[in-house]
């Protein structure tokens, strides 16, 4: 299944660990959140340009915004500049 992202940005988790923010289309917002309602606890592979960039755990159903966090370890500063850069859609 294939969602497109509007914008992504750098931000910070619970934690203060770097995360990106994402935000979907309006077009996909509604499909993305019956999509993740439907596949709780499962795996989620985010990619860009064909390649896996972060695999994540739907924890709960989401709506158009997104916050990816690196997990126990986080995401290192320039993990994070790289996923935004290459997320935005006018990269």
């Amino acid at each position: 299944m294939r969602f497109a992202v509007a914008s992504a940005s750098g931000t910070t988790d619970v934690a203060g660990k770097p995360a990106v923010a994402l935000e979907l289309s309006d077009l996909d917002e509604q499909r993305f959140y019956e999509w993740t309602a439907a596949n709780v606890d499962r795996k989620l592979a985010i990619l860009v340009d064909r390649r896996v960039c972060v695999m994540a755990t739907i924890a709960t159903p989401l709506k158009g915004s997104v916050v990816l966090t690196g997990g126990h370890d986080g995401f290192s500063t320039e993990d994070v500049h790289r996923m935004v850069r290459d997320w935005n859609p006018a990269h």
